[in-house]
Order: structure tokens, then sequence, then C-alpha cells
């Protein structure tokens, strides 16, 4: 999770298992969707020769190869962990290993905190000095500390211990300091949800205890003595200084808009073929490029899809986004936490994007499993 070295290696495997067992199904239209997407962006890796062309830095054969792979992974995910007897069969394994799964977010935790620390998991970005721990953009390390928080809850569900919430502090307190506005703000609202909408049936001791006292006692002196150089830190932090510095310059959306326009006008100017089956992957780096003169891609899953891959897969990836959210709503129980959760997610995939952060595509597979501990509470 919190290193991206041979996370799109494992993906490769996990999504040749996945589309296999969607092929093999008895349906039928699972088989012709999935060959309809494998033929549309193979046809897309002819596409590639002007990025080479016009030497865009960071598009090569294996940046296109993982841009192909995430679109296909982020669908099969999604298809995949929509089916409930199938979430149970992973489940298990993270109920019955779910101290190892502890130790590591913890172990994970105490590395970032040195990095935090030691000053190694700092970067300059936007003019900032921002903490992405052993990353090495902003974005990714804020949308890491989200599959964080679902895991930690995952596991606050399994061991029904209050212990397990002071692993929220430091990826709560840390994403103050990432600068990535977007998907914290995702995580603050996400980390709400569930604690809000989930079951409230957890069996909790009450009994009186002097521990219990001079927990909160502590807890209360220390925020007391620190609270203003707390307040300094959260209205100081890197997220307050962008969203302050965005809003002062009246470029509140960082020239999303702008993007948009420029991929859509393009899209919309492509002959029917390419509307139909795209324009080539990363073609919104191109067009970006060929308007504003620099290398950026659309932020927004939806334009980035409609352009590299066409309406075709667009409309298979809003589908199969919907009818996971739909699914696990229904089998879950959990109507409202499911709901706000599948808004969240579609808002992040059309203001940021989703499929361009490869260890984020694994989430799917930890809401599932969250919904799935929470309708078990439920029964209990």
């Amino acid at each position: 999770i919190y290193f991206t070295k041979g996370t799109m290696g494992f993906l490769i495997i996990l999504t040749l298992f996945l589309m296999l067992d969607i092929i093999l199904e008895k349906k039928v239209s699972s088989k012709l969707i999935g060959f309809i997407v494998l033929i549309i962006i193979f046809l897309n890796f002819n596409k590639i020769k002007p990025y080479f062309i016009y030497g865009i830095s960071f598009i090569d054969i294996n940046s296109t190869i993982e841009y192909a792979i995430r679109i296909i992974a982020f669908m099969s995910l999604t298809y995949f962990f929509s089916n409930r007897y199938k979430v149970e069969l992973v489940s298990k394994y993270i109920v019955k290993y779910s101290n190892i799964l502890l130790l590591e977010i913890i172990v994970s935790q105490i590395y970032l905190i040195y990095l935090f620390i030691s000053g190694k998991g700092y970067t300059q970005t936007w003019g900032l000095k921002n903490y992405v721990g052993p990353y090495m953009t902003p974005h990714t390390y804020a949308y890491s500390i989200i599959i964080m928080i679902i895991m930690i809850e995952i596991l606050f569900l399994i061991k029904r211990s209050n212990k397990i919430m002071f692993l929220y502090i430091f990826p709560v307190l840390s994403s103050f300091l990432c600068g990535a506005r977007t998907p914290v703000m995702m995580m603050f609202i996400i980390f709400i949800i569930i604690r809000k909408f989930k079951t409230n049936t957890i069996v909790i001791n009450t009994r009186f205890k002097i521990k219990n006292i001079l927990i909160v006692l502590g807890i209360m002196i220390i925020i007391t003595l620190f609270s203003n150089e707390i307040i300094k830190m959260i209205i100081n932090s890197n997220i307050v200084t962008k969203f302050i510095e965005t809003a002062s310059e009246q470029n509140f959306d960082n020239g999303r808009v702008e993007y948009w326009n420029i991929c859509m006008k393009s899209y919309l100017q492509s002959d029917i073929l390419r509307q139909l089956l795209g324009n080539g992957i990363y073609s919104t780096v191109l067009d970006i490029k060929n308007s504003l003169g620099y290398e950026i891609w659309a932020h927004s899953d939806w334009v980035d899809i409609i352009n590299s891959y066409g309406l075709i897969i667009v409309i298979i990836y809003t589908s199969l986004y919907i009818n996971y959210f739909i699914k696990l709503r229904k089998w879950s129980g959990k109507k409202y936490m499911i709901t706000f959760l599948g808004m969240a997610f579609i808002f992040l995939s059309t203001y940021n994007g989703i499929i361009n952060y490869t260890h984020f595509l694994f989430v799917f597979c930890y809401i599932s499993i969250l919904a799935l501990e929470c309708s078990k509470e439920e029964l209990e």
C-alpha cells in the first residue's frame, strides 16, 4: 500500500486473474464487455506515435502500458468486488490475518513518523514544502491515507477495540501538510461518512477505570497547553495556504475547467470513429500541451477516458462504477454510508481522478470488505 515499487507488477497479475474470471463467467454480457474493453484499449496503442514526436517527457511505452492496465484494473475490480460472495472469499483472509494487517499499519506509521521528524519525507511542490512520506508527490500520499483510514476502520470492526482509533491521529494531522487539496478534502469527507453512517452497535466496555480517566485528562492537558500551536499549525498548514492562494488569485480550480474545455473541444472536433473509439492513450496531455505549452493531464477521469478511449469505454466505465455502489448498497444494508461514499468517489473521479493513481485502485477491495463487515455487525 505505501510503496509504489512492485505495485504495478502486482496489479498486472491481479488484473489478469480478474479478467480471466470475468471471461469464464456464464454471463454472455460479461464476456462481451470484457472483449470490447480489451479490443478498444489495444486499438489505442496504435495512436501513441504523436507523443514521441512532440517529445512529451513522462510518456513512454511503459507508462502507456501502465495507463492501459489501470483502466482495465479499475473495471475488473469494481465488477469483481461488487459481488458479495467474492468479497466474502477475500474478507475471510483479511479477518484471519488481521493481526498482520494491524502490524503492517503500525510499522508503516512508525516509518511515516520517522520521515516526518527526520525531514526526509518532504518535497518542494507549488512553492510549498509538502509532506509526501515515501512518495514523490503530495497527491500520491493523500490517496494512500484515504486507503489507510478505510483499513483502520476495517480493523476497528474486526478487533472491536477503541485503541485502534489512535491510528487515525497521524494520517489526519499529516494530511494538513501534504498540500493536495482535493484528495485530502475527500479523505475527511470519507472519514466522516464512515464514522457517522456505519453501524453503531459495537459493544463497548464503559466500566469506570482510573486508566481511562487519566488518558482523557492527559489529552485535555495536551490540547490546553498546545492549543495555540495546534491552531497555528492548521491555519498555516499547506492545505489552508493553498486554498487561500488559489482563492485570492481567482483560480480555485487550479486550471481544471480550462483543461476540460481544451480536451472536450478536441474530442468534439474528432471524427465519429475517434469519438466512439478514442484519440489514443494520453491524448489529453497532447491537447493541453498544444494549447498551453506545458504537459499535464486533464485531472478528470471522465474527460481523460472519453478522449483516450472514446464514448464506448466511458459508458462501460460509468456503468461499472455506478453498478459497484448500487450492489454494495443493496447487499450491505448500509444505504446511507454507501450512497455518500459513492458520491464522494464520483466527485473525486470528476475533479481530480482515480485511475492515474495505481496504488489507489485497491481501495475498491477495501470498501467492499468494509461494507461486508458493517453488514455482519448489523446482523449481530
